[in-house]
């Protein structure tokens, strides 16, 4: 087993001064500074082709099954408004993912208890915490989504009170973690994509003039840990958590056609599902929702921006390539 280190020019510098025979003190700065260059100068390309290679990894898309797409479409509340137009994002979303090869499974109405302990599809009871401690060793990955009121972290149940936060799903606590590696073996190693269509927040992005690109050098800096002979990711690895709209802002949707950011998404992946990256077409998708502007007769409202974000946590490219 090789051991890399991070020592910098002047550990170089010192190392090469004892091996060099007996020399004058510009010779051997000048030994120096040509091993400096060209280490700094090979290591840059290792780490460049490393980034940038053709051959860096998908994952693997050649299980027997796509795998499970759970949708949680909530529209009717017992304290909240009734949330008009889901009904045409959950029909888009379960074309698409059916045409993508997912197995789709929607449940209407849910009250917060329902989503974080029982679901009832068909013939069979599921769990959000069943769902993750079956068996998906023949499955290429895991998609749920969520289209509901929400709020910063949460979201909430057909029955939730925003004053009562007990009846409304934590989603890192009642939903991400039961999906992590030490809960859920069999998705080890595989992607695991949430989708949140609800509110983030309170507050409505604004719309600002877009100003002339420009280019940004970035520089970045290369960790290594000695690692053992076997390797392994992190329990909490290989997650997609896509929101429609940043922290702490609200949603649009649409009465009539559904919700700015699904319609978006589901349009974009029935073009380019099986042929590009998923992250490069949630790019497009945010470009397309913020191109939008709301409008409405309440001055409040007219006008205003969403901005949708997602998380990534995934260790390779993903590509819904056609079975």
């Amino acid at each position: 087993m090789t051991t890399d280190t991070d020592a910098g020019p002047s550990r170089i510098k010192e190392k090469l001064k004892g091996l060099l025979p007996r020399t004058s003190e510009q010779e051997v700065a000048t030994d120096a500074s040509q091993e400096i260059a060209s280490w700094t100068s090979s290591r840059r390309i290792s780490d460049d082709q490393s980034m940038h290679s053709s051959e860096f990894p998908y994952f693997s898309m050649q299980h027997k099954r796509r795998g499970t797409a759970l949708i949680f479409n909530i529209e009717h509340f017992k304290y909240m408004p009734t949330r008009r137009g889901t009904d045409r994002d959950e029909k888009h979303l379960e074309q698409c993912l059916r045409k993508l090869g997912f197995d789709v499974v929607v449940k209407e109405n849910s009250t917060a208890d329902q989503i974080k302990r029982e679901i009832i599809s068909g013939k069979s009871v599921l769990f959000i915490s069943t769902a993750a401690q079956e068996d998906h060793r023949d499955d290429d990955c895991f998609l749920c989504v969520f289209l509901t009121h929400g709020d910063d972290g949460v979201i909430h149940g057909s029955d939730s009170l925003t004053s009562k936060p007990h009846t409304s799903v934590k989603l890192q606590e009642d939903v991400f973690d039961q999906f992590r590696g030490e809960k859920c073996e069999t998705l080890i190693g595989k992607p695991k994509i949430f989708v949140i269509q609800a509110c983030r927040g309170e507050t409505f992005e604004s719309g600002v003039l877009e100003a002339d690109s420009v280019e940004v050098d970035s520089k970045m800096a290369k960790a290594e840990v000695e690692e053992g002979n076997k390797p392994t990711i992190p329990s909490g690895a290989d997650f997609l958590i896509c929101y429609s709209s940043s922290q702490g802002f609200y949603s649009f949707r649409n009465t009539q056609d559904g919700s700015w950011y699904v319609s978006a998404l589901c349009e974009e992946l029935t073009r380019h599902g099986t042929e590009e990256e998923l992250t490069k077409i949630l790019t497009k998708v945010h470009h397309r929702v913020s191109r939008r502007s709301s409008k409405s007769s309440d001055p409040t409202v007219a006008g205003k921006k969403q901005m949708p974000c997602y998380a990534s946590m995934l260790t390779k490219q993903l590509l819904f390539s056609s079975r």
